[in-house]
């Protein structure tokens, strides 16, 4: 049976591979195996968190089946719409019709020299219209983007990389910018200023058709472009030449600045281009593409917009990038934008000598911008002061902050006066004050005898609760920030240590609002006093956390001793029936009662489980992905969290869950991708750079693997697993060395390093079995008397876990296959589920035993796809057998339902074997088996020595093209 050996870890939620280690006694085929995953767990639909060992990995380079590949080297330098295809063997971008990473191009929203936008129909995702952004430049949009969770910024759903080209998944908000307006406004010859009615007329101009062509920057004729825009009485109200609508406008624009600017991302490029009105009506920032990280010395040169750029974006423009650009520099941009939104025209038009003409354009500057009401009578004093003070030459004398910038702009519409703008008309502020004060006399009298009746009482009352209120709100922010880790600890059952944490962790949340005790907790001050909105998201995070800690709970209930049965299966009710009071009646999510309807016989109670209503929103998609990904349901998963996100892209959790599920189903370019997002959200945690090392680990990129188990060591020093994993990686560095001329020092100093690191898992709490092994592997041939001493702990230890029996059976499966297999099965004993136990029972019953037992085999193999169905190295694995025992048939059905699990090269392999042994009393099946290997190899099989020596391709070993194969592989291999 072509079943993935595996090697036991004590963290499942990683997978390396390590690679063989030098033979010594007992200790021959050291680690030539895979790291399994396995716990107790309960039967479906709430097992614990089980994740299978990966097979065998196809190249990152390599794109999915049905993916177009966008590889920049495949593109001219400048965008060409020449040629028939936008994929291999053409030089264009993608046009309107095509399908690139699973995006239906429907239309195109704009375009630059690097990038093109495009409205886009999402097929996984019930073709949902997204905005997707193509590059030639890839940049660290993306990663700011996810750093920014803001109504008017436009966020980025996912990031996708094929070589160097970038394509950005965005939300489809809407086809209108601020430029699209200043476009009609500007069309209308009857405008006057300040008039709205003129403004509204222009606006009911369609700006583009469907069914027409535009020209391109270059001279040709471009893709249909998406109408832009039109007008009518149930639209967002037109903004130019309004100054009381464009002061609206600015005060969002400034708070998603404010934003931005708070976690160190300057825009550098804001224009009414750049600024989208959405569908509802807000004013959402967009490309992101010059910003940068403030908080970066690297950061690269930027450019801009020369109407809208500073003096000092100019000047560093000029110099190459050593000036000095802040917040205050985007605050510029944006006075040149409302100046233009007020008039009309730009405060400093460009000239035609453009960036030769940048001391010019600074001369300009200093002279400052032209009076605004003589081009528009409807701009008020303050307001010419506010955009006045934006457009000042030097930075200090502008706004410092876009959140004194807010401050102005809102006391203008509540008729204040200014904070920070100085106001020269005392008209303005007569009339200010008039408007803040109707009925001046009788509020006068009202505000007397209200402050004789309350007095200093009632101020102090107030302060008091504006205390507690603020108390209250720091209180729900505090136990969202932390939901995140805990959610993963709670999930990602495995690593003893950091599940009790969790669990811990998780208690201390819940009893700070009284839960799961009290039974009015929604009473409780630090609930009552936050705004509905706030208590809605806080009740369903902390009903969520209930049925996660409910969960975790009821893991390994049926393994575990009676009295301890009984104990935790009361406290799991207790959480379920506390999780129901965080959700009205009508959003009860259905898995609620799933588990509430598995835990009552335990309990002596009795559950109606009703017909599951969809209850829409990120919370339940989140919570039926989790359960689905506990239960080894990859593919199940995979869709409900692509709706968490995007209903909350910035979940954390929901992020590092995708990745993980798809690195489970091998997709693993996108896997990495989503470990990006994740890695950002989740700064503190290591393990998203822990997962990106086992994927490069797998995709023979060992340097790359080191350099993310070190990130993750750096975040958290105390981590075994990433210890041991460096550990392994150093290990596999090392052989390689070893295999190369003049680099034996190199290698010596790779499994010293090794060494180290697996005496620091070992002090850190890793399984002291596991680790004495791979240490002596390491120590082999350079501290013969550290490896003996290794082995000699390794062998006084007794196994009595269930990872100590997968340790030992896996150590001595070649010498001793009986042994192997009572301890496995020992191991299952333990746990019913695990899967490393079970792989490695089929295994040995199918390869290693010296009266091979292929029925027995296929028992176990058949509980394996009973208990993980989405496990596709499973369901090829028991394919073979079937094979094996003249089931062509029911091969052929098992192995189609593993390769449309995965595209991973080592099913394709079991493939192959499979039609390779249905030929022999089948022909037509051999032209299948060829082609299945074929791709194996493509795709990057590492075992490739194998093919020689595999009885199950013995029927095809003779053709023609088998040898054509194997010459291409033994080519591969030197």
């Amino acid at each position: 049976m072509h079943s993935t050996t595996v090697f036991p870890s004590n963290d499942p939620r990683f997978v390396p591979e390590p690679e063989p280690a030098r033979a010594a006694p007992g200790s021959e085929n050291l680690p030539t195996m895979r790291v399994p995953v396995a716990l107790p767990a309960p039967a479906e639909p709430f097992p614990a968190v089980t994740p299978p060992p990966r097979g065998r990995l196809a190249p990152l380079s390599s794109a999915p089946l049905g993916i177009a590949n966008l590889s920049g080297s495949d593109w001219s330098s400048e965008w060409d719409d020449d040629g028939e295809s936008p994929f291999p063997g053409s030089r264009r971008a993608p046009r309107v019709g095509d399908t690139v990473l699973g995006f239906k191009l429907v239309g195109e929203l704009g375009r630059g020299a690097f990038a093109r936008v495009y409205l886009a129909h999402q097929e996984s995702l019930a073709n949902r219209p997204v905005a997707l952004k193509v590059t030639l430049r890839p940049t660290h949009e993306a990663e700011r983007l996810a750093r920014l969770q803001h109504t008017n910024i436009v966020p980025v759903y996912s990031v996708h990389n094929d070589g160097p080209v970038q394509v950005l998944c965005m939300p489809f908000l809407g086809k209108v910018t601020i430029a699209d307006l200043l476009r009609v406004y500007r069309s209308d010859p009857s405008r006057v200023a300040g008039r709205r009615s003129t403004v509204a007329r222009a606006a009911r101009t369609t700006l583009t058709t469907d069914s027409k062509s535009v020209p391109a920057s270059n001279g040709r004729s471009g893709a249909p472009r998406v109408p832009v825009w039109t007008w009518d009485s149930a639209d967002p109200p037109p903004i130019v030449g309004d100054p009381r609508a464009v002061v609206q406008a600015l005060v969002q624009l400034a708070e998603g600045l404010a934003h931005a600017h708070e976690r160190g991302i300057l825009h550098l490029d804001l224009k009414p281009a750049n600024v989208l009105l959405a569908d509802t009506g807000e004013p959402m920032l967009l490309d992101f593409n010059l910003s940068f990280d403030a908080a970066r010395p690297d950061r690269e040169l930027v450019g801009g917009t020369m109407p809208y750029m500073a003096i000092e974006q100019l000047l560093d423009m000029r110099n190459r990038g050593t000036g000095t650009l802040d917040q205050r520099t985007d605050l510029y941009a944006l006075g040149a934008m409302a100046f233009e939104m007020l008039t009309g025209g730009v405060p400093f038009a460009p000239t035609a000598k453009g960036l030769r003409d940048i001391d010019g354009q600074v001369a300009l500057r200093r002279q400052g911008p032209p009076a605004l009401r003589p081009l528009n009578p409807a701009v008020t004093p303050a307001v010419e002061a506010i955009v006045r003070k934006l457009l000042a030459a030097e930075p200090e004398d502008r706004y410092q902050s876009a959140e004194q910038l807010r401050t102005d702009l809102e006391r203008q519409l509540n008729d204040q006066p200014l904070r920070y703008a100085r106001e020269t008309s005392v008209t303005e502020r007569l009339g200010k004050w008039r408007r803040r004060n109707p009925g001046l006399t009788l509020r006068l009298m009202a505000a007397c005898l209200i402050g004789l009746a309350l007095g200093l009482g009632g101020i102090l009352h107030q302060r008091a609760e504006a205390t507690a209120r603020v108390g209250a709100v720091e209180q729900a922010r505090t136990t969202r920030a932390a939901l995140d880790t805990v959610r993963l600890d709670l999930i990602l059952y495995g690593d003893k240590t950091t599940h009790e944490r969790g669990e811990k962790r998780a208690e201390e949340l819940l009893a700070a609002y009284g839960l799961p005790g009290d039974a009015d907790w929604q009473k409780r001050p630090e609930v009552s006093r936050l705004t509905e909105i706030e208590r809605s998201a806080l009740t369903a995070d902390l009903g969520e956390l209930l049925l996660l800690l409910a969960q975790s709970r009821w893991q390994g209930f049926e393994t575990r001793p009676e009295s301890e049965r009984r104990e935790r299966a009361a406290q799991a009710w207790k959480l379920n029936r506390a999780a129901r009071t965080c959700f009205d009646a009508n959003a009860v999510p259905a898995v609620l009662d799933r588990q509430a309807a598995l835990i009552a016989p335990a309990v002596g109670e009795v559950v109606d489980v009703p017909n599951p209503a969809k209850v829409p929103g990120a919370h339940t998609e989140f919570i039926e992905a989790a359960f689905a990904l506990m239960s080894g349901r990859y593919a199940t998963a995979v869709p409900l969290l692509d709706r968490a996100i995007a209903d909350q892209p910035a979940h954390g959790a929901a992020q590092f869950c995708l990745a993980y599920c798809r690195q489970q189903l091998g997709q693993y370019t996108r896997a990495l991708e989503r470990y990006d997002v994740a890695r950002v959200l989740l700064p503190k945690d290591p393990r998203p750079a822990l997962q990106r090392g086992a994927i490069y680990g797998l995709c023979k990129k060992p340097a790359l693997a080191e350099a993310e188990f070190t990130k993750a060591i750096d975040l958290d020093p105390g981590y075994a697993e990433a210890y041991r994993a460096r550990g392994l990686t150093r290990y596999r560095l090392a052989r390689a060395d070893e295999a190369r001329p003049g680099r034996a020092a190199a290698a010596r100093a790779q499994l010293e390093a090794a060494d180290k690191d697996y005496t620091c898992a070992l002090e850190r709490g890793a399984s002291p079995l596991h680790i004495h092994l791979l240490r002596a592997a390491a120590r082999d041939g350079r501290d013969p008397v550290g490896a003996k001493a290794d082995r000699a702990a390794a062998g006084k230890l007794t196994a009595t876990t269930e990872m100590d029996f997968l340790v030992r059976g896996t150590v001595r499966v070649f010498e001793n296959p009986t042994g192997s297999l009572a301890d496995f099965r020992s191991a299952e004993e333990l746990n019913p589920r695990s899967l490393v136990a079970l792989q490695n029972q089929a295994h040995v019953l199918a390869d290693r035993l010296k009266e091979k037992d292929p029925r027995g085999a296929l028992k176990v193999a058949t509980r394996v796809v009973e208990f993980y169905p989405e496990f596709a190295l499973g369901r090829s694995g028991r394919a073979v057998l079937l094979a094996r025992l003249k089931d062509r048939d029911g091969a052929h059905k098992e192995i189609e339902q593993a390769l449309l699990l995965s595209d991973d090269a080592e099913v394709s392999y079991q493939a192959a074997c499979v039609y390779s042994l249905t030929s022999a009393t089948n022909p037509e099946d051999k032209a299948k088996a060829l082609e299945f290997l074929r791709q194996a190899v493509r795709d990057g099989y590492s075992n490739l020595p194998g093919l020689a020596l595999d009885p199950d391709l013995e029927p095809v070993r003779k053709s023609k093209e088998f040898e054509g194969i194997s010459y291409a592989a033994n080519r591969l291999v030197k």
